[in-house]
């Protein structure tokens, strides 16, 4: 069998269990957190439909309705699981576990906060495309295993046919590869680069633009703007490109006018005219 269960939750409108909410509530008091600022009202909307609007940025996890809901979704995971152990499928069934964006920092009740990563829901960075993921195949995955590599959801495709034992479809998953290899405990893939693309602006903030993740290295291009340097995130901009070094979140500023970097002989994108000032560690610059 195959099944795509996509929860409603977590999303908006933000609703949870009413004693899961004082559970949490009594919880963030208990940690401090209804001391603390919760929120920063920042620069205002790209888009136009907001543009009277400032973005709320959280601080801090501490939203109850949102832990609620999270619980609730933790629970309902749990009795799928729970059946298939109990109904002996657990060993002859693969399970993803993932989303589809970053939780939702920024905007329309701003209910959690990614940090350290930069923002979340409908921005470019690593708040908004980093999301989690789980896999479990008792018997055939090593429980507790981790692992660094980056992988994007059109890989899933391409996995669960391969996993599946059955011949890709090329023609089907053009923009995924199998991480199968990963699975069964594999360091990499054969695979140059990941790249997104988000033309369009959103409700939570974000530009629209497109970025590229090669190794430890992610470069974003926001469309149509000349200077960004207004935001307040950890990534200096002078131009519409942003360059940063992803795995120890040390991040590199630019000024750039545009040519080519080139990142250990790998051909990435543009530099030219302008300073690079490089994050601890990041030598491989040409």
């Amino acid at each position: 069998f195959f099944l795509n269960l996509s929860y409603y939750q977590v999303h908006t409108p933000l609703q949870a269990k009413e004693e899961k909410i004082r559970k949490y509530e009594s919880k963030a008091k208990a940690l401090g957190l209804n001391e603390v600022q919760t929120f920063s009202e920042d620069e205002f909307f790209p888009c136009d439909h907001k543009k009277n609007h400032r973005v709320k940025r959280r601080l801090v996890q501490s939203d109850p309705v949102y832990a609620g809901m999270i619980e609730s979704l933790d629970e309902s995971v749990g009795r799928i699981l729970d059946y298939l152990d109990e109904h002996g499928l657990a060993n002859d069934t693969l399970i993803f576990f993932t989303s589809d964006n970053g939780g939702l920092a920024t905007s329309e009740g701003s209910p959690t906060c990614n940090a350290p990563l930069a923002e979340g829901k409908g921005w470019m960075y690593e708040g908004g495309t980093r999301e989690p993921l789980m896999v479990r195949w008792p018997g055939h995955i090593e429980a507790g295993s981790t692992c660094s590599v980056p992988v994007t959801s059109p890989d899933f495709y391409p996995t669960l046919l391969e996993m599946a034992g059955l011949d890709p479809i090329p023609q089907q998953h053009c923009d995924g590869v199998s991480i199968a290899p990963l699975l069964h405990g594999k360091s990499s893939l054969e695979r140059d680069a990941i790249f997104w693309h988000y033309p369009h602006y959103g409700n939570q903030g974000g530009m629209p633009g497109s970025s590229v993740r090669c190794g430890d290295y992610k470069l974003i291009e926001f469309f149509g703007i000349k200077n960004f340097s207004s935001l307040l995130i950890p990534i200096i901009f002078a131009s519409s490109f942003g360059f940063f070094f992803v795995s120890s979140l040390n991040f590199i500023s630019i000024d750039l006018q545009f040519s080519l970097i080139n990142i250990s002989n790998n051909l990435i994108l543009l530099s030219a005219k302008g300073t690079l000032s490089k994050a601890p560690g990041a030598s491989n610059f040409l």
